[in-house]
C-alpha cells in the first residue's frame, strides 16, 4: 500500500527529501555560450548534425527584431546522440516526432524544442538541472517513454517538462527530492529505479502506478 503522508510522519518524509547530498555536483552555474546568429551559421550546423526538413520560425515577441527566423521547427526528427556535445547552439520550436540528445556531454538543455511530438531523450549527458526541457511532450504510443533523463547528475527534477503524454524515466540519477515531478502526466510506464530515492520507494511495496503518480506529485513539494 502507498504510504500515507500526514501530519505524524511529515517530519520523516522532509528528513529523506531534505537532506543534503554528500557528494559535490558540478556545473551548476554553467553559462550558454550563446546561440547561432545567421541563417547561413544554423544551416551549416544543422547539415553537419543530419538535421533536415526544417524551416525557421520566429521566438515569442521577436517578429520586428532583424535577426528574427532563427529558431527552427522540424517536420521529422532530430537526432542529435553521440555529437559530443556540450550545449545547443540552435534553439528548436517544434519537433514532429521526436528529440534525441541522448549520449552527450551537455551541461544544459538550453535551445531544445517547446513541443515534441513523440519522445524528448537527453539520457547519459552531465546535466544536473533540467531547466530547458520541452513545455509539453505527446507520445501517444502505448508502453513508451515520453520524457527519458537517465544516466544524469540530477538531485531534483525542477526544470522538468510539466505536460507529459507517455511514460517517464529518470533512473541513475542522485534524485534526493521530487521537486519538479511533472504535474500533467499520462504515463502507462514509470522508471526511476538507482537514485537515493529508489530504495525508500521499494520499502512501500506498492506497484500500482495511479497512486503511485498521485504520490509522487503530492511529494513535488519537497
Amino acid at each position: 500500500h502507498i504510504i500515507e503522508y500526514n501530519q505524524y510522519n511529515e517530519g520523516f518524509f522532509k528528513n529523506i527529501f531534505y537532506k543534503k547530498e554528500k557528494e559535490k555536483v558540478i556545473n551548476t552555474n554553467f553559462i550558454h555560450p550563446g546561440f547561432l546568429q545567421t541563417r547561413e551559421e544554423i544551416k551549416s550546423w544543422l547539415s553537419k548534425m543530419g538535421v533536415f526538413d526544417y524551416h525557421f520560425t520566429w521566438d515569442k515577441g521577436d517578429f520586428n527584431n532583424e535577426k528574427r527566423s532563427l529558431k527552427i521547427n522540424v517536420d521529422t526528427f532530430v537526432d542529435l546522440s553521440k555529437k559530443k556535445l556540450e550545449y545547443l547552439p540552435v534553439k528548436f520550436g517544434y519537433v514532429k516526432t521526436f528529440f534525441d540528445i541522448s549520449y552527450n556531454k551537455l551541461l544544459s538543455l538550453e535551445g531544445s524544442p517547446i513541443e515534441v511530438g513523440e519522445f524528448f531523450d537527453c539520457s547519459n549527458n552531465k546535466l544536473t538541472t533540467l531547466q530547458g526541457s520541452p513545455e509539453f511532450v505527446d507520445c501517444i504510443s502505448p508502453h513508451r517513454f515520453g520524457f527519458k533523463c537517465d544516466d544524469n547528475k540530477l538531485i531534483t527534477l525542477e526544470g522538468c517538462t510539466q505536460n507529459i503524454n507517455g511514460g517517464f524515466s529518470f533512473n541513475k540519477n542522485k534524485i534526493l527530492s521530487l521537486k519538479g515531478f511533472p504535474q500533467n502526466i499520462n504515463c502507462d510506464i514509470l522508471s526511476y529505479g538507482n537514485n537515493p530515492i529508489y530504495s525508500f520507494f521499494r520499502l512501500m511495496g506498492s506497484t500500482d502506478l495511479e497512486k503511485l503518480l498521485i504520490f509522487f506529485k503530492y511529494l513535488n513539494e519537497y
